[in-house]
């Protein structure tokens, strides 16, 4: 895909329409030819799958379907149940991790939409993905709900371990119904906002794909540079070998922080590797034990205060804190919220 000359509309693949229709036609028991007559689109178009609109048809069609329904862009969300509906988000799934499932996005953005300028911002602690479009374009508050939801729900789907919002910025004013927002995002959510925003623990980014397919990735990510006309860049997927010792590292630690054992020396020796050769293999992961040790201690505490299976003070102790203040501080930096607040949301 060369660029796009300053004279030519945006275009968008006509799947983000084919959502809306389908939304639209599911919500009201008629057909998708005759959702596509009531806004003027040929439904030829859709069945393509390199077919293109230009983004005002695209806004024209979401903003139709959206009049007099707050939660259509959820509804949307949901009905596509965060499957892939193009080369690039097939490209995102089949990354090793969060990080490059996101770089990949990133990076390849402009086939979805040629005027998308998606970013995302990694502090110390959270990372934000922030919805955007160039310059001089907007979208129906919809649009922003749809992308916001998508995201969550492909994490939630495809993470391992999975990870929930810290909190959810969204363009809309507050609607009359929140329950489906709050089934979909699981976290709190801030309305009017200037932009639509997502943001999450910073572990997030360290979390494997449950979809990652290496050769596919390769092979999408090739052809995607040569369509954007970018340099080719190393793609590369952690082996099967770096799979299962992180995996392993995972389960036992389960076992090992109850019984207060979560020590690299122990853990290395657990899984059939020296102190120094798991720290250089996780080094090379792109994380550290420390690390791991912390997201599974988050883990854990949230699994027994999600069942309210145990008070704030068993569950501190459980995960190997012997001081329930620096656990309240601890799980605080990793949900944005106290462990007694964020129970009784559950």
């Amino acid at each position: 895909m060369t660029p796009r000359p300053a004279t030519q509309p945006a275009t968008v693949f006509a799947q983000a329409l084919g959502i809306a229709v389908v939304t639209a036609s599911q919500r009201d028991g008629i057909a998708p030819a005759e959702v596509c007559a009531l806004v003027g689109v040929d439904p030829a178009v859709l069945g393509r799958p390199d077919a293109r609109v230009t983004h005002d048809e695209l806004c024209r069609a979401w903003a139709a379907f959206s009049a007099a329904d707050e939660s259509f862009g959820l509804r949307a969300a949901v009905l596509v149940d965060a499957a892939p509906q193009s080369l690039v988000e097939y490209t995102f799934a089949s990354a090793g991790d969060v990080r490059g499932a996101v770089r990949a996005f990133l990076r390849f953005q402009r086939l979805i939409h040629d005027a998308a300028a998606h970013t995302f911002e990694e502090g110390p602690d959270h990372v934000t993905f922030r919805f955007a479009l160039a310059p001089g374009h907007t979208a129906p508050s919809a649009v922003w709900d749809y992308l916001a939801a998508t995201t969550v729900l492909r994490f939630r789907r495809a993470a391992t371990p999975p990870r929930e919002p810290t909190v959810v910025r969204l363009v809309r004013p507050p609607p009359a119904d929140g329950a489906l927002a709050r089934s979909v995002f699981r976290a709190p959510i801030r309305y009017g906002e200037p932009r639509a925003e997502i943001e999450y623990p910073r572990a997030l980014l360290d979390a494997r794909m449950s979809t990652t397919d290496p050769m596919l990735y390769t092979l999408l990510a090739q052809q995607l540079e040569r369509a954007l006309g970018l340099p080719a860049s190393e793609h590369r997927v952690l082996p099967r070998a770096e799979e299962d010792v992180l995996a392993r590292v995972r389960r036992e630690l389960r076992t090992a922080i109850p019984q207060g054992e979560a020590t690299l020396d122990h853990v290395a020796r657990a899984v059939g590797q020296s102190a120094r050769s798991l720290q250089r293999r996780l080094s090379e992961r792109g994380t550290s034990f420390q690390a791991i040790v912390d997201d599974a201690r988050r883990a854990m505490a949230e699994e027994l205060l999600a069942a309210h299976r145990a008070t704030v003070t068993e569950a501190a102790f459980a995960v190997g804190f012997t001081d329930v203040a620096a656990f309240t501080r601890a799980f605080k930096r990793w949900n944005g919220v106290p462990p007694g607040a964020w129970s009784r949301r559950r």
